[in-house]
């Protein structure tokens, strides 16, 4: 996006909550220490040499990330001529008359979950105003479902362009409103599942994996 912005002169509209977050390390935001799931997450990013955090490609991409000017902090019922910019908790939509163009919150064929639960590092929090401390207003599975319930109560007249899979394996995967409600109840079922497969025992992320592996196949 810096390269584009660069070359075009582009202004950057931009969720509100990320001008005070673009100018770190987006991989230092999250807490390392916060639980074993993020422990195990910032392993396997540092075994991945492009984004080892002293690659040559993350030192530029930080370098560009940090100087990227925001235009404009889009704030909930934002409106721009006949578009309507539309503000979930950690993510931006565009609607325009009867087409919403949800990103990675409402896709076909995969259910996804685009937050994950986030504890800020002390050092990163102390620098933002009160209002984003709490975490999990912005961030996580239960702020995730908040956003397909927004797409489900725009009618099933409004169509949805996703950011992936809506032409894959030689068709197009069309989808309306009704799609975000599908993904609220495998969430809840899916939830379900792994409250039953953990049970009153502590159950590791691989194990737990593997039991759901079973399940599918």
């Amino acid at each position: 996006m810096a390269e584009l912005v660069a070359e075009t002169g582009a202004e950057v509209w931009a969720h509100e909550i990320y001008p005070h977050l673009h100018a770190y390390n987006p991989r230092l935001i999250q807490r390392r220490s916060a639980s074993q799931i993020q422990e195990e997450f910032h392993r396997v990013a540092d075994a991945n040499e492009a984004f080892a955090p002293t690659s040559d490609t993350q030192e530029q991409y930080l370098e560009r990330r940090k100087g990227l000017h925001i235009d404009q902090r889009i704030k909930p019922g934002e409106q721009l001529g006949n578009l309507s910019l539309i503000h979930s908790p950690n993510e931006l939509w565009l609607k325009l008359d009867d087409v919403v163009f949800t990103g990675d919150h409402v896709l076909p064929e995969i259910s996804p979950h685009p937050t994950m639960k986030t504890v800020f590092a002390p050092e990163i929090k102390d620098h933002l105003p009160a209002a984003y401390h709490t975490e999990t207003n912005w961030y996580g599975l239960a702020t995730y479902l908040k956003s397909p319930n927004i797409v489900s109560d725009m009618g099933e007249e409004t169509q949805v362009l996703p950011a992936h899979r809506y032409f894959n394996r030689d068709k197009f995967n069309c989808i309306n409103t009704l799609r975000a409600k599908d993904i609220i109840k495998h969430r809840g079922h899916r939830l379900g599942q792994m409250l039953g497969n953990i049970g009153s025992n502590a159950v590791g992320l691989e194990q737990l994996t593997r039991a759901f592996s079973s399940i599918e196949s």
